[in-house]
């Protein structure tokens, strides 16, 4: 098993920055990642999805203290930040974590399955007829 380096390891286990969080450690993946990449990836995911969240909750927040406020033209560029914040959580949500993507799996599903399924209801049809 090759051993990553003292950069890659520090790259992976590095703290987030405060201005962009997760989202510089999606573009800062090393070369060859420490451990099970699936799980890291995993990891990275719900961190992403964890900060989009929050940075909507606290959007939403300070829309209904502009609202609340009477400050109509804060919450006109809130709101835009909002939409934006609810477009990067779309996009990270949709992000694949397996090597594969989903119609793989459904398709290996439906090959493998399907015909052991009919086979089974033939089988029982026949008892019956």
């Amino acid at each position: 098993m090759v051993r990553p380096s003292t950069e890659e390891t520090a790259a992976v286990t590095r703290e987030p920055r405060a201005n962009h969080g997760y989202l510089d450690r999606l573009v800062e993946t090393p070369s060859r990642l420490p451990g099970h990449m699936l799980i890291w990836l995993a990891a990275l995911y719900l961190g992403l999805m964890s900060e989009c969240n929050e940075r909507v909750k606290v959007t939403m927040g300070r829309i209904l203290e502009a609202v609340d406020s009477n400050e109509l033209a804060k919450a006109e560029r809130l709101e835009s930040s909002l939409t934006g914040l609810l477009a990067l959580r779309e996009v990270v949500s949709r992000l694949a974590t397996w090597p594969w993507s989903p119609g793989v799996l459904r398709s290996f599903g439906a090959a493998t399955i399907l015909p052991i399924v009919l086979w089974l209801v033939i089988r029982t049809l026949e008892r019956f007829v």
